[in-house]
């Protein structure tokens, strides 16, 4: 089961520090995503954080970026991940020169997953227990289709959207490959959380 912290969009007092205190406490991946900032802006956000944890960053756009910092990889926005004749040559050129750069992205349906023919590395599925997600986790023929398209889609798949401590035993009963954590790691239960779910990862 892994973590993975997802930045909120725009700029909040302290994220700098807080990123690199829950990465000295064990995160091992970070999806960089600040979809308003400039490549200049998102690279002097880079370099705020420590080179060490450089490796640990997945970026949300400005790829290059990943390349010039050796960054853990890129999560691919919906127009750059069809199977289109281009953007599949895009690919195969970043996977040939880059073979270890890990390549990810997010999915809002089961039926988007079902109809994925890329080879990810992992995938976000989003809203999964958002209030006003689609899913009925009480019903156990949801829970058993949610878990068989997980199985099918030949793919790790994360849980977002919505995700708390009381959500653990189910993620783990459909069979999640981990979780992406966003605004509640600023809350004031922050460091309760990423320690139940550091916990909950190395069990």
């Amino acid at each position: 089961m892994d973590v993975a912290v997802i930045t909120i969009p725009g700029k909040i007092e302290g994220e700098i520090a807080r990123l690199v205190y829950m990465f000295d406490s064990g995160l091992e991946i970070l999806h960089l995503r600040k979809p308003k900032y400039s490549k200049d802006e998102l690279e002097e956000f880079i370099l705020s954080i420590p080179k060490k944890y450089h490796s640990k960053i997945i970026i949300h756009g400005h790829y290059s970026l990943a390349m010039k910092y050796r960054l853990k990889g890129v999560h691919l926005r919906r127009r750059h991940r069809s199977n289109s004749w281009k953007n599949k040559w895009k690919r195969f050129l970043i996977r040939l020169k880059y073979p270890r750069v890990s390549m990810s992205a997010t999915f809002h349906s089961l039926q988007s997953l079902k109809e994925n023919q890329t080879d990810f590395d992992y995938v976000f599925l989003s809203q999964v227990f958002a209030t006003n997600s689609s899913f009925n986790h009480s019903d156990t023929l949801a829970i058993n289709t949610l878990k068989k398209t997980i199985e099918m889609s030949g793919v790790r798949v994360f849980a977002t959207g919505g995700v708390s401590l009381d959500k653990l035993e189910t993620i783990k009963k459909v069979g999640f490959h981990g979780v992406g954590l966003s605004n509640l790691v600023f809350s004031t239960e922050a460091d309760q959380y990423m320690n139940s779910f550091m916990s909950f990862k190395a069990a």
